[in-house]
């Protein structure tokens, strides 16, 4: 395993890069290439003429990028890195010939016979004739998939700690602003206002709460499934008992907007994690109240699949396009749009409720067309 390898920087003449010192003393010595071949699983050797053509390729080169010996002739080392990175070998390339140092330390995406990438690193050396002139080039490729998945695990952490502080710095500061501003009109002017005026100042700090309840809600259960923190606890659950209590959280909302709830679930049972299953339930149909102008409808409705018992939320209201259905669950971007009455989001709610769903062996499905509607359906494991 490259694990055991004892490892270190050298340069002797071009640098190496990160190779061990057994493998640029084999590299250096030629003779001992087929021992060098077999003896280290992640290097592997090769060996080019003046122009590029590959003239000797180890066993575990030949069987990592597919080829057979017998094609060798025909393949030149251009050939074994994507398109993209062609120009920056020739550069590499004719450094080597000129004499120059060449810059062997740079991660590119090697491409195998069948079209297929893996990250890697050229280390090359400069062959010559008797006398003295460019024969062609001996090196190693380094597979470099290791290095490459720890890199992009490091940079997908740091994208998300980058997600989390946008999150907290600007939507969850904006429903605090308004708790302390009108909390502060109250406390200075309730005297002088009138009953009307304290009831609305009253009904915009209860929303403010709600909201920034629900952005700490949403913001805990992503961050904590982005980790694999969050338990799951897997019981038995019946969805009409469910669906009712997040009914009945969601019905103030859907008033405000003159939007109706209609709740057609029956007494079908799930095997779900129950705090799991309530934030989803109360995402989606937030979503739904978001999204459908005043006079709409949304419907819930039951029923089993099979193994699975499908939960589904519709709404009459805006409807998705194609292209940002296609965004609304991405973990990366964290997509979001203005609600019909120009409700914020986060676009934490979608992702973090497809990690949930997946974590209870569950999925969920949207089917939408603008301007009629959307249809969200969750699909978890059946009890019965």
């Amino acid at each position: 395993m490259r694990s055991k390898l004892v490892t270190r920087w050298i340069t002797v003449g071009h640098s190496l890069g990160f190779v061990n010192k057994e493998t640029y003393r084999l590299l250096r010595g030629f003779e001992y290439k087929e021992k060098f071949t077999n003896s280290l699983e992640f290097v592997y050797f090769f060996e080019t003429n003046a122009k590029g053509t590959i003239i000797y390729a180890g066993t575990k080169a030949l069987e990592e990028f597919g080829y057979d010996e017998s094609a060798l002739n025909n393949i030149s080392i251009f050939d074994v890195v994507h398109p993209n990175e062609r120009k920056s070998l020739k550069d590499m390339f004719q450094n080597i010939a000129d004499g120059q140092n060449p810059k062997n330390n740079i991660r590119r995406m090697m491409l195998r016979e069948d079209g297929s990438v893996f990250p890697g690193k050229i280390h090359a050396i400069r062959k010559t004739h008797k006398d003295g002139s460019f024969a062609g080039v001996r090196g190693v490729v380094v597979n470099d998939t290791e290095q490459f998945e720890i890199e992009e695990k490091l940079k997908k952490s740091n994208t998300q700690k980058d997600k989390l502080f946008s999150i907290i710095s600007h939507d969850l500061k904006s429903p605090f602003n308004a708790l302390i501003g009108f909390s502060e009109l109250l406390c200075d002017e309730y005297g002088s206002m009138e009953e009307e005026t304290i009831k609305d100042t009253h009904k915009i700090m209860k929303n403010a709460a709600k909201k920034a309840f629900v952005l700490l809600e949403n913001l805990l259960a992503w961050s904590r499934s982005q980790t694999h923190k969050l338990p799951i606890n897997i019981e038995r659950l019946v969805l009409e008992k469910e669906i009712q209590s997040v009914v009945t959280i969601s019905v103030p909302s859907a008033k405000l907007k003159g939007v109706t709830i209609q709740d057609k679930s029956n007494g079908d049972k799930v095997l779900a994690d129950k705090e799991s299953l309530q934030l989803i339930l109360r995402n989606l149909l937030t979503n739904a109240i978001k999204f459908t102008p005043k006079g709409g409808h949304i419907s819930i409705y039951t029923k089993t699949v099979g193994s699975f018992v499908e939960i589904s939320i519709s709404d009459t209201g805006v409807g998705i396009d194609s292209q940002n259905l296609k965004k609304i669950f991405n973990n990366e971007e964290l997509f979001s749009t203005k609600g019909t009455d120009n409700e914020s989001g986060t676009g934490l709610g979608l992702p973090t409720c497809k990690e949930l769903a997946k974590q209870q062996n569950g999925e969920i499905i949207v089917e939408s067309e603008l301007n009629k509607g959307s249809t969200f359906i969750l699909k978890l494991p059946s009890a019965e």
